[in-house]
């Protein structure tokens, strides 16, 4: 059974070797990946006079390591020194004795030929971002420590600002575990302040509808919308009633008939057409209103338009079902008069 560098093979019973290993007949799962963290890090780096990046690294959250930044080199490597030193602090255990493999002769960017062996090592951390189980390349000649692309690779999405000296990384798909935040293409969007703007907002869905409907002349029926009803009884938002008459206005003028008796609009299977506003706020805005009108016949939708508006908060209410105030019934009282 061979022998490398004092590391004893594994299933031998010896006393702790010139490394710091001893012998165990227990196993190492070994999982490959990067503890969860998300959104873009900047992790400062060093610069020296010859315009090389240095970081520091901590190798299984015992040993700092200054690492030079570099994306040439395939592997993440380490001087004998260094593996010497994590191995003195303790910091070497089952995943780097298990998965210590026999040296070979490696030709490095001068052209010469060092001997160097590869082992697992358990965890990296460089700023943030950790990885677990990551290769290195352990170099017996030498005393530079190298971060490669087996590293690098892993972050997704990396960048290196040479004017700021910073690495910009963003976790990749692979290991990151939620979405990562993006924005929505946006454009301006209005502010619905005044009733002149409800009016505004109802010229413009008449010209829609009218546009829409230009083949059908079945007279249209403006329904009293009840879908922000709640259990008590009440009656449609100031801006709900102000809305259909605007829409009637301008449906008018536009030359459409509008029926204004539900009994008529079922004889003569008139369009229906329906408003129905809501209300919600996310933190990034202001509250926020959407305006939908259809236009329904038999079932079968045959418009649909939907506006979102900024709103003020105090104007909620305009948008919000109003109560009916309620009577206390007083007994054995003949009339109002005589219990007054």
């Amino acid at each position: 059974m061979a022998t490398l560098f004092g590391c004893t093979s594994p299933g031998q019973n010896l006393p702790t070797d010139s490394a710091g290993f001893t012998s165990s007949t227990s196993t190492v799962s070994a999982k490959r990946g990067v503890e969860h963290w998300t959104g873009t890090k900047i992790i400062p780096l060093e610069k020296d006079a010859s315009g090389n990046f240095y970081v520091t690294g901590i190798l299984n959250n015992v040993l700092p390591v200054r690492f030079h930044l570099d994306t040439g080199a395939s592997l993440v490597s380490i001087s004998f020194g260094t593996w010497r030193r994590l191995v003195d602090s303790g910091g070497a255990g089952e995943t780097e004795y298990w998965s210590l493999k026999k040296g070979k002769f490696t030709q490095v960017a001068s052209g010469e030929l060092i001997r160097t062996f590869h082992v697992l090592i358990d965890s990296l951390n460089i700023g943030p971002v950790k990885q677990e189980n990551v290769r290195v390349s352990v170099r017996e000649k030498g005393d530079s420590n190298l971060l490669g692309l087996s590293f690098l690779n892993q972050l997704g999405e990396y960048t290196i600002d040479v004017e700021k000296s910073v690495l910009v990384v963003r976790p990749s798909a692979t290991y990151r575990p939620i979405p990562r935040l993006s924005y929505f293409p946006v454009d301006d969007q209005k502010s619905m302040q005044a009733m002149q703007h409800w009016e505004t907002a109802a010229e413009t869905e008449a010209t829609g509808i009218v546009e829409r409907l230009k083949n059908n002349k079945t007279p249209l029926y403006l329904v009293i919308d009840d879908s922000i009803r709640t259990k008590d009884v009440g009656i449609e938002s100031p801006f709900l009633r102000a809305y259909r008459d605007f829409l009637t206005k301008y449906l008018l003028s536009r030359g459409r008939v509008i029926l204004s008796d539900r009994r008529a609009a079922e004889i003569n299977d008139a369009l229906e057409i329906r408003s129905k506003v809501n209300v919600t706020r996310h933190e990034a805005t202001l509250e926020e209103l959407l305006i939908t009108t259809t236009v329904v016949q038999g079932g079968q939708i045959l418009y649909s338009d939907s506006n979102v508006y900024f709103l003020n908060p105090p104007d909620r209410k305009n948008y919000q079902q109003q109560k009916v105030p309620k009577f206390l019934n007083v007994v054995d009282c003949a009339n109002r008069a005589s219990c007054s």
